[in-house]
């Protein structure tokens, strides 16, 4: 597998190639790194970190000569995920529902489990932070006490609310607790809100309710503050949901592309998003959700969202960017600001099979053997 990448790059945290160091921004997508078994786990805004052959490498503002950029304490098989913010990589969440933190002592980088997390009440799926520093997390129901069974509970998930990562780990009592009689699969979080998505494909969202960013109208069976569904998208099942910046977006398992949110008052606005009534002086033509048609309605297989920026994967093997490319991050010859789809061209030709986003970078994930 080969893992192409572009966009700011300030941290050194594109560079997995020991031959090319640069603190230059990437201004197309170029090819970063090559191994029989590589798995990006985590793309911040200063801190990129990939499963390179059985290895945890960490690239960015981390990442010293000293401890060679090398995460060790936790086997790369048995993370699940790690988590982070602006200042980089912060731990981890492990196949087995326990917590880890990073640890920097200077000499080496290090996952140590969270004494807090041993107990089975204690399993965790999920962590997403959001941009404004608050914290939820997804967690499994407790393990079967006669066999011991991890598996989630049929038909339920617990969602618990922190009002910052510290308040998690010190083992505080969350916010907020949501009991939810369905199974959710995916997590996400972006500046100002939480996106989550069931097994069942429904998409429930909560934080703050301006611009759309929710894309549902609070009303007073269905708080801003807390899991509601997103009604638009009522009867139309979700396979993977993608959140950055202000906005969310939401494949379908027919294809469709679904994308809500943005600022208004912006000088640049991409032009995929919903129509904010008040921005164009109309009445709100209450449009929060809006499905997407990118080189001439292609099914779309992937989505990612960066800090201001989107990028697609389309059925037929393209990559499409929109939004902000001051860092290169659209992939394409330009570092500018594009309110339209752009095709990013060094990646024709490649059998590309998905899509991630750093806030201002942009991935690919390439299958080798037809990579040039």
């Amino acid at each position: 597998m080969d893992i192409y990448a572009c966009g700011f790059n300030a941290h050194n945290q594109l560079n997995f190639d020991s031959l090319h160091k640069r603190s230059d921004d990437i201004d197309q997508f170029e090819r970063i790194c090559r191994g029989r078994n590589v798995r990006l786990l985590c793309a911040l805004w200063s801190s990129t970190a990939l499963e390179v052959n059985g290895e945890l490498v960490l690239r960015g503002s981390q990442h010293t000569s000293t401890n060679r950029g090398l995460i060790q304490g936790l086997g790369a098989g048995d993370i699940s995920r790690l988590y982070g913010d602006h200042t980089g990589v912060l731990g981890a969440v492990a196949k087995d529902g326990s917590i880890w933190t990073l640890t920097d002592n200077h000499h080496s980088l290090s996952l140590v489990k969270e004494r807090h997390h041993h107990k089975a009440q204690a399993f965790v799926e999920a962590i997403a932070i959001a941009g404004n520093g608050k914290v939820c997390i997804c967690r499994r129901t407790n393990p079967d006490p006669e066999t011991g069974d991890k598996a989630p509970r049929l038909g339920g998930s617990t969602l618990q609310a922190f009002p910052c990562l510290s308040n998690l780990l010190s083992y505080n009592e969350p916010e907020a607790t949501y009991d939810l009689p369905i199974t959710i699969t995916q997590l996400s979080a972006n500046s100002t809100s939480f996106t989550a998505l069931a097994a069942n494909g429904e998409v429930y969202t909560w934080g703050d309710p301006r611009h759309s960013h929710l894309g549902r109208t609070p009303t007073a069976t269905s708080s801003a503050h807390m899991p509601c569904p997103v009604t638009f998208l009522g009867g139309i099942p979700i396979r993977k949901i993608a959140s950055g910046g202000w906005i969310t977006a939401a494949v379908s398992r027919d294809d469709d592309l679904y994308i809500w949110g943005g600022r208004p008052g912006e000088s640049e606005r991409i032009g995929a998003l919903p129509t904010v009534g008040k921005e164009v002086g109309k009445e709100d033509n209450g449009e929060e959700v809006k499905l997407v048609n990118i080189d001439g309605g292609t099914d779309i297989v992937d989505v990612a969202i960066g800090g201001g920026h989107i990028v697609v994967l389309t059925g037929e093997g393209k990559v499409f960017a929109v939004g902000s490319g001051q860092n290169g991050q659209l992939g394409g010859e330009k570092r500018a600001f594009a309110e339209d789809w752009v095709e990013a061209e060094p990646l024709r030709g490649k059998k590309v099979v998905g899509v991630e986003c750093g806030y201002w970078a942009s991935f690919a994930l390439v299958r080798a053997n037809d990579a040039s």
